[in-house]
């Protein structure tokens, strides 16, 4: 049941369908927060937010939920059956119309998380990633997934080029320090800084304990900011 899952102000991570053309479909995920249990398969949900803008949802809109149980990150699927007001704040009423399912470990949870990393670009005449001479760039990281990693770039990389990255980081008290070939999926100029470019890269070739350390890192981040969003509410 998902009522045993999740409790009133949890994170909510709703999933909603957008197309940037006829033939491309791509989601968007925003952030919300349990609300109200109704019955079993129906709750309130708090409207969701994005860059500290309320995003308005329609009445019919089918959509995904995604949230973390004890065991994991779960989702379902989902309708907006209503919205309004409940004290100010403005709310959905959303009826469960799928089974709640746990994701599987191709369906990599996104992490919006901001670090730092170093990339360096395969030289075009090698096929030997390690021995490129090309200089170590750094890189703000805007979000991570065991699947790939999006970051902010002085350069525009090429689609489908070969990058290998240098990433770093602290979980359950062990510093792990990875070295990943990449293969850039997307590039394209960033909306928010002038003379940057946004770059999403996939995993290649990534060792299995390499991705599960880089998992348990991403539950640990979110677990925390979890448990830190809890505290603020009970001290406002």
């Amino acid at each position: 049941m998902l009522n045993d899952l999740i409790t009133v102000g949890d994170k909510v991570y709703i999933i909603r369908k957008t197309s940037k053309s006829e033939s491309e479909e791509t989601k968007e995920e925003l952030v919300s927060q349990l609300y109200e249990w109704i019955d079993e398969t129906h709750l309130k949900l708090a409207m969701p937010i994005k860059e500290g803008m309320t995003v308005p949802l329609n009445v019919g809109l089918s959509i995904e939920l995604n949230f973390y149980g004890v065991r994991g990150l779960y989702y379902c699927k989902a309708e907006i059956i209503d919205r309004g007001y409940e004290d100010e704040l403005a709310v959905l009423n959303v009826s469960i119309t799928s089974d709640v399912e746990r994701l599987q470990r191709r369906q990599f949870y996104r992490l919006e998380n901001a670090m730092d990393i170093e990339y360096q670009v395969r030289e075009a005449e090698s096929n030997d990633l390690q021995s490129s001479k090309k200089p170590w760039c750094q890189a703000k990281v805007t979000d991570i997934s065991g699947g790939g990693i999006c970051f902010i770039s002085k350069e525009k990389l090429e689609k489908d080029s070969s990058i290998r990255v240098r990433l770093s980081f602290n979980c359950s008290n062990t510093y792990y320090e990875y070295f990943i070939q990449c293969n850039v999926v997307t590039t394209e100029e960033c909306s928010t800084q002038i003379g940057r470019y946004k770059n999403r890269l996939e995993f290649k070739e990534i060792p299995i304990d390499q991705q599960e350390n880089i998992i348990k890192y991403i539950f640990e981040v979110e677990r925390h900011r979890r448990h830190m969003s809890k505290i603020q509410e009970k001290r406002n």
